[in-house]
Protein backbone atom coordinates (compact mmCIF):
# COMPACT_ATOMS: atom_id res chain seq x y z
CA UNK A 1 0.00 0.00 0.00
CA UNK A 2 1.50 3.40 -1.06
CA UNK A 3 1.67 6.09 1.78
CA UNK A 4 1.94 9.75 0.49
CA UNK A 5 1.56 13.31 2.40
CA UNK A 6 0.91 14.37 -1.21
CA UNK A 7 -2.93 14.84 -2.37
CA UNK A 8 -3.30 12.45 -5.97
CA UNK A 9 -3.94 16.15 -7.70
CA UNK A 10 -1.21 17.75 -5.87
CA UNK A 11 1.01 15.08 -7.47
CA UNK A 12 -0.68 14.78 -10.95
CA UNK A 13 0.23 18.55 -11.03
CA UNK A 14 3.61 17.97 -9.90
CA UNK A 15 4.50 15.40 -12.38
CA UNK A 16 2.87 18.07 -15.42
CA UNK A 17 5.15 20.74 -13.86
CA UNK A 18 8.38 17.50 -13.84
CA UNK A 19 7.32 16.81 -17.82
CA UNK A 20 7.44 20.56 -19.08
CA UNK A 21 10.68 21.25 -18.13
CA UNK A 22 13.72 20.37 -20.18
CA UNK A 23 16.03 17.40 -18.72
CA UNK A 24 18.64 19.77 -18.08
CA UNK A 25 16.60 21.64 -15.73
CA UNK A 26 15.44 18.27 -14.37
CA UNK A 27 19.35 17.37 -13.40
CA UNK A 28 19.53 20.66 -11.82
CA UNK A 29 16.76 19.80 -9.66
CA UNK A 30 17.80 16.32 -9.19
CA UNK A 31 21.74 17.90 -8.19
CA UNK A 32 19.94 20.27 -5.42
CA UNK A 33 18.46 17.74 -3.76
CA UNK A 34 20.75 15.04 -3.55
CA UNK A 35 23.23 18.06 -2.15
CA UNK A 36 20.42 18.93 0.30
CA UNK A 37 20.01 15.38 1.10
CA UNK A 38 23.62 14.79 2.14
CA UNK A 39 24.10 18.18 3.81
CA UNK A 40 21.36 16.97 6.23
CA UNK A 41 22.65 13.41 6.69
CA UNK A 42 25.97 15.31 7.40
CA UNK A 43 24.16 17.47 10.00
CA UNK A 44 22.14 14.68 11.47
CA UNK A 45 24.94 12.73 12.16
CA UNK A 46 26.86 15.52 13.57
CA UNK A 47 24.37 16.31 16.05
CA UNK A 48 24.50 12.18 16.92
CA UNK A 49 27.86 12.10 17.31
CA UNK A 50 29.43 15.69 18.63
CA UNK A 51 32.30 14.33 19.35
CA UNK A 52 33.35 13.22 15.79
CA UNK A 53 35.37 15.44 13.92
CA UNK A 54 34.15 16.52 9.82
CA UNK A 55 36.58 14.60 8.63
CA UNK A 56 35.11 11.59 10.96
CA UNK A 57 31.36 12.70 10.09
CA UNK A 58 32.20 12.70 5.97
CA UNK A 59 33.54 9.34 6.47
CA UNK A 60 30.74 7.77 8.29
CA UNK A 61 28.42 9.12 5.82
CA UNK A 62 30.85 7.94 3.17
CA UNK A 63 30.32 4.19 4.92
CA UNK A 64 26.52 4.88 4.73
CA UNK A 65 26.61 5.71 1.11
CA UNK A 66 29.06 3.33 -0.22
CA UNK A 67 29.67 0.43 2.68
CA UNK A 68 32.05 0.01 5.23
CA UNK A 69 34.99 -1.91 2.89
CA UNK A 70 35.41 1.16 0.50
CA UNK A 71 34.98 3.86 3.32
CA UNK A 72 37.68 1.83 5.29
CA UNK A 73 40.04 1.65 2.33
CA UNK A 74 39.46 5.66 2.04
CA UNK A 75 40.15 5.98 5.63
CA UNK A 76 43.51 4.44 4.99
CA UNK A 77 44.16 6.79 2.33
CA UNK A 78 43.21 9.88 4.04
CA UNK A 79 45.50 8.64 7.26
CA UNK A 80 48.69 8.19 4.78
CA UNK A 81 48.27 11.85 3.97
CA UNK A 82 47.89 11.78 0.43
CA UNK A 83 45.18 14.23 0.47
Amino acid sequence: MKVSDTSPDAEKAQIELLRKVGPSRRLDMVCSLTKTMIEISRHGLGRRHPELSEVEIRLRLFALCYGDDLAKRLRTYLHRGRL
